[in-house]
């Protein structure tokens, strides 16, 4: 699939932002920032940004020896590229940064950088902030993470189509990973077949700082709010609850999917649990439209898990935003401390976690898109838990 992308236009609403704002240029050091302007997958440990001035063409800096897959690959029209040398030699990233932005003799007045945010690959180091405001100390220094990712969050048509795509794909894993389940499995081998279909199917990485391709089962399913479940040697038994996670790129564009099956026939408990998780998402799914507060909605959830007797052992948040490259897109979070709202193309993941020690999880997590009247779900696999025959 090849779906042509007009990273001018994506510029050129970046550039009205710094407007509105009174910054004069933005330095976008993020793999998410990077991606969406760029179109090419940048390594978080091999620096890299993207400096965008209020008005002009933008310009790239790369690690030499990357520099010419970026040029290769990249979509957006540059003004110029500028490298620097890894490992101990010179230049380094922030002084070929340092040297770019006093060539280009754009307005430094007000300087935006991307700093301010719990997980992301690529923010501004604490060493390179200090260079900076060292260097420009008569610049004022503001951080841009919310304003790129309101932009971001928004996604033009080739984006939606990618990430259906991703969607595609990890459906493709996901039943893999289920058709592998057995006694005596690991999980570890559980995930291999996710991973080797998810590959044929065109996979180019996964993208989760969790480890990639996640398996948990029984006792490692259940920790206490446990959402992390990288795959290990455990054996998989009869009466086994498993979280199933695959995290699949497609042209940089990622899904991040997660669903429940169980080896055998599940208890009471179990079944009480899996309807639990099924009423709170069902009415999270309804409660999503344009205009809707993410609070309200994580209001609802909460309602319905705060009268439930398995309520305390749920995380209490329902859903967050994503974009290229990366996950926990910020500020896109659907808990009761988001000011945000609902907004028309954009994509989350919803997502509910119910990890019950001595008993089993319900988990479940998959991509949206917010349309007109609601939202479409971008997964085919159900709320129910996969029963697995033994």
């Amino acid at each position: 699939m090849f779906l042509s992308i007009d990273y001018r236009s994506r510029v050129e609403k970046i550039q009205e932002a710094l407007t509105r704002n009174n910054i004069d240029v933005i330095v976008a050091t993020r793999q998410i920032s990077l991606s969406h302007l760029t179109g090419v997958f940048n390594p978080e440990i091999w620096r890299a940004a993207v400096i965008l001035p209020k008005t002009g063409k933008p310009f790239l800096i790369t690690m030499n020896d990357d520099v010419e897959r970026v040029k290769h690959e990249m979509g957006l029209d540059v003004e110029s590229i500028y490298t620097w040398n890894r490992g101990f030699a010179h230049p380094t990233f922030i002084e070929t940064l340092i040297k770019a932005l006093k060539e280009k003799g754009c307005p430094l007045n007000t300087i935006g950088v991307e700093m301010e945010l719990p997980i992301a690959r690529g923010l501004l180091t604490v060493p390179e902030y200090f260079a900076l405001t060292k260097e420009f100390n008569n610049s004022k220094f503001v951080d841009v993470v919310d304003t790129l990712d309101r932009i971001i969050s928004i996604n033009d048509k080739p984006a939606i189509e990618y990430i259906r795509r991703a969607c595609e794909i990890g459906d493709i894993g996901i039943e893999a990973a289920i058709g592998a389940i057995g006694i005596g499995k690991t999980e570890t081998q559980v995930a291999a077949a996710a991973d080797y279909a998810m590959r044929f199917a065109g996979n180019e990485f996964s993208w989760s700082e969790t480890s990639g391709t996640e398996i948990a089962s029984g006792y490692r399913a259940y920790y206490y709010h446990g959402v992390c479940h990288p795959a290990s040697q455990k054996f998989i038994q009869r009466g086994d609850m498993i979280a199933i996670d695959v995290h699949p790129t497609y042209n940089n564009y990622i899904n991040d999917s997660r669903c429940t099956a169980i080896l055998g026939t599940p208890n009471a408990d179990q079944l009480k649990l899996e309807k639990f998780g099924q009423e709170i998402m069902n009415r999270v799914i309804e409660a999503i439209k344009p205009g809707v507060p993410m609070k309200k909605v994580s209001l609802i959830g909460r309602e319905i898990e705060t009268s439930h007797e398995y309520g305390k052992f749920a995380v209490p948040t329902f859903g967050h935003g994503f974009g290229p490259c990366s996950g926990g897109m910020h500020p896109n979070t659907i808990n009761e401390e988001s000011e945000n709202i609902f907004e028309e193309n954009q994509i989350m993941v919803i997502h509910k976690h119910i990890p019950i020690p001595k008993l089993g999880t319900w988990t479940f997590e998959m991509p949206i898109l917010v349309v007109k009247d609601g939202v479409e779900l971008l997964g085919k696999f159900p709320l129910e838990v996969r029963r697995i025959e033994v």
